[in-house]
C-alpha cells in the first residue's frame, strides 16, 4: 500500500496511507485530505489509485500541482516522487516490490507499462462537478448505472450510464432542464465532455476526460 509524507518547510506533520480509490485533496475542510493554506486551492488536486497504480490529477486549481517541481495535470506516481501542492510537499512512497518503470526500464516494457497506464486512465469514470450553490465544488462520479443529481426532495433529473455513453434523462417534468443554456426538447439527452447541465436551479458541469 502506498502512503505519503506530508512536510511544511522543515517539519513533518502528517503521514497519509492511500487507501481509497479517490482521495481529494484541498483547502476546504470537506476533502480527505486538507492542508490548510492561502496557497491551496478549494479543490486542488485528487489521488486516483488502481490496484498498485496511484495518479495525481490537478483539478484546475490556481497555484499548480508539481511533480518534481514539473508542473503537472494528470501523471502516475513513482515511489519517492515529491509532489508540491502549494506550500506543502508531499513525498510519495510506495512499499517494496510495488516498483514502477523507472528511465533504466527496457524500452519494451515502458511502452507495454504506457498502454496499462492509458486503460487505467479509461477507467476514470465521467463526473458532475455543481457550479453554483451551496454544493458549489463538490464533485459526483458517475459509477453507477443510474445516477440521481438533482432534486429537492425528491429526484427530478437522473445520469444513466450505458456503453455507447452517458445520457441525461428526466423524471419530473414540470421542472425545466437544459444543456449549455438550451431548452432539452427530449430526453434521454446524451452527454459531452464540458456540458453545463441546469436542472432545478442548479448549474452543473459533466466531465469526462
Amino acid at each position: 500500500m502506498s502512503k505519503l509524507v506530508i512536510t511544511h518547510g522543515p517539519h513533518v506533520i502528517s503521514v497519509v496511507t492511500i487507501s481509497r480509490e479517490r482521495t481529494t485533496i484541498g483547502r476546504r475542510a470537506y476533502n480527505d485530505l486538507v492542508l490548510d493554506a492561502p496557497t491551496v486551492s478549494g479543490e486542488h488536486a485528487v489521488l486516483l489509485a488502481f490496484d498498485d497504480d496511484v495518479f495525481i490529477e490537478d483539478l484546475g486549481s490556481t497555484n499548480g500541482t508539481y511533480v518534481n517541481n514539473r508542473a503537472v495535470r494528470r501523471i502516475l506516481l513513482h515511489s519517492e516522487d515529491r509532489v508540491a501542492i502549494g506550500s506543502f510537499a508531499l513525498t510519495f512512497k510506495t512499499q517494496p516490490g510495488m516498483a514502477h518503470p523507472s528511465a533504466e526500464t527496457p524500452l519494451s516494457d515502458a511502452v507495454r507499462y504506457g498502454c496499462i497506464a492509458e486503460q487505467v486512465h479509461a477507467r476514470i469514470p465521467a463526473s458532475i462537478k455543481v457550479l453554483d450553490g451551496a454544493l458549489t465544488g463538490n464533485q459526483v462520479f458517475l459509477t453507477k448505472v443510474v445516477t440521481p443529481i438533482a432534486g429537492s426532495g425528491r429526484n427530478v433529473v437522473s445520469i444513466i450510464r450505458q456503453p455507447a455513453g452517458y445520457f441525461l434523462a428526466r423524471v419530473d417534468r414540470e421542472h425545466p432542464l437544459k444543456i449549455n443554456d438550451e431548452q432539452v426538447p427530449f430526453d434521454p439527452a446524451e452527454l459531452r465532455n464540458g456540458d453545463i447541465i441546469y436542472a432545478d436551479g442548479v448549474r452543473m458541469q459533466f466531465v469526462h476526460a
